[in-house]
């Protein structure tokens, strides 16, 4: 999506952005602290790999980090646009997709693959991945197989550096 216009306003950068046809006015935080908050979720979920934990849920992680359960929704919506379950689904969707194109994983079930990167059900990985690139697993994995995977499916999100 494109960003416009933006503008610092008490602490939170205000940007337009472009979803699809629709324009909205979004906050992130420009805090450092809550920067760093953020980047500690990140580096804390990809160390601990905790998205494979299916009983995880916002408080759990809250606690891990010191924080309120509360903060955690703020800064994820602020840095991120996203809700808690939005940012634990990124690191299972990136984990099932270097799964399915690493070449010793061709013999693994769709359903292995997405157990492999910790989702609790063949549905639930069927409709995340779906969500998030545009392909069920099965598409995904023939795209790469026949080498027409577009490039900005393979791409991760820009908050998964």
């Amino acid at each position: 999506f494109g960003v416009q216009d933006p503008e610092l306003h008490q602490g939170l950068l205000l940007e337009e952005v472009s979803l699809g046809s629709a324009r909205q006015v979004v906050q992130r935080s420009n805090h450092p602290l809550s920067k760093k908050h953020f980047r500690r979720m990140h580096e804390l979920m990809q160390e601990k790999e905790l998205f494979r934990d299916p009983q995880l849920n916002r408080e759990q992680f809250a606690k891990l980090l010191d924080l309120s359960s509360s903060s955690i929704t703020r800064i994820l919506k602020e840095d991120a646009c996203l809700n808690f379950h939005e940012f634990v689904d990124q690191y299972p969707i990136k984990l099932a997709k270097q799964l399915l194109k690493d070449e010793k994983y061709l013999i693994y079930s769709l359903e292995a693959i997405g157990n492999e990167a910790g989702f609790k059900s063949r549905s639930k990985f069927y409709a995340t991945f779906k969500k998030h690139t545009g392909y069920t697993p099965g598409s995904f994995k023939s795209l790469i197989l026949s080498g027409n995977l577009p490039n900005e499916i393979i791409q991760d999100s820009k908050y998964m550096s």
